[in-house]
């Protein structure tokens, strides 16, 4: 047997045990599948042909239009996930997982400058998840990539975690372990806790980091992260300089880009070698 397959089954366990929850955002956003026919990887904007300011933005955004009459197969899918009221709507599909991420009905109260805001995160976001999606894929072809999408504050990553550090000992380097900063808005100090260890990063000291903010789980705030440092004895100028002018937001804010482009609403999610492990069934786990 495979380490893939293996670890798949490995992965099932902990899927039972967890039966199938986590931390999950509060989100308006509507998701199913859908074949949305992509092929550049990019976020996929899908427009009724009446809401043309919508397809004219998405446009001079960069992002990859589809046109669709109000009356086919795929407009009445879109209006059925929006309940829109209106025959004017468009639904953007995440091209890994072919399903809608998000969408909206277009209506008087829309304005070009809500559009705008849109159109410019959705740009962020679909760039963000084109230029990692390699984060997904192994280095060898005999190995594993887990990619776990995590947050600090959540506390269904805190009891994985342990777990991943065992399979770490088990299959060695064979086990390519990628951490994702995913930081929820619904944990207050989470992302401010991701900025902390991706600081401790650069001091190469973020497993250790990683693993005191999860033992700190529950009494995290605002004067916790420099205390760890002094705890783990790194350097306090650079590490307080470095959370203090925010060096490491963007890349946190790029983890979290990351993780929406590939439609993540919760944590913890797994993906092994670009196959998502967050919400299956045990039995697509076996098949895998």
């Amino acid at each position: 047997m495979s380490l893939r397959h293996s670890f798949a089954g490995i992965l099932l366990m902990f899927c039972l045990m967890f039966m199938i929850t986590g931390c999950q955002a509060t989100s308006s956003s509507n998701t199913s599948q859908a074949n949305n026919g992509s092929t550049n990887g990019a976020l996929v904007v899908y427009v009724t042909d009446n809401a043309v300011n919508v397809r004219e933005k998405a446009e001079a955004y960069g992002l990859p239009v589809k046109t669709i009459n109000p009356n086919s197969t795929d407009s009445e899918l879109i209006k059925a996930l929006l309940h829109a009221k209106t025959g004017q709507y468009f639904a953007i599909v995440n091209p890994v997982e072919e399903e809608y991420i998000t969408g909206g009905a277009i209506n008087d109260k829309v304005t070009p400058a809500q559009l705008d805001n849109l159109f410019r995160d959705l740009q962020l976001i679909s760039k963000a998840g084109v230029s990692q999606l390699n984060r997904l894929q192994p280095s060898e072809p005999d190995h594993v990539r887990l990619a776990v999408f995590s947050d600090f504050q959540c506390p269904f990553c805190k009891r994985f975690d342990p777990m991943v550090e065992n399979w770490k000992r088990e299959f060695g380097n064979k086990l390519e372990v990628e951490w994702v900063d995913f930081p929820l808005p619904m944990h207050k100090y989470s992302f401010q806790a991701a900025e902390a260890a991706e600081c401790a990063r650069q001091l190469g000291q973020f497993e250790p980091y990683k693993e005191e903010l999860f033992s700190e789980q529950d009494t995290l705030g605002d004067s916790s992260f420099v205390k760890i440092a002094q705890k783990l004895n790194l350097n306090k100028q650079t590490f307080s300089q470095c959370l203090v002018l925010h060096q490491e937001r963007s890349a946190v804010r790029q983890d979290q880009y990351f993780g929406q482009y590939l439609g993540i609403h919760g944590t913890p999610s797994i993906f092994i070698n670009g196959k998502l492990y967050f919400g299956v069934a045990p039995d697509e786990i076996e098949q895998h």
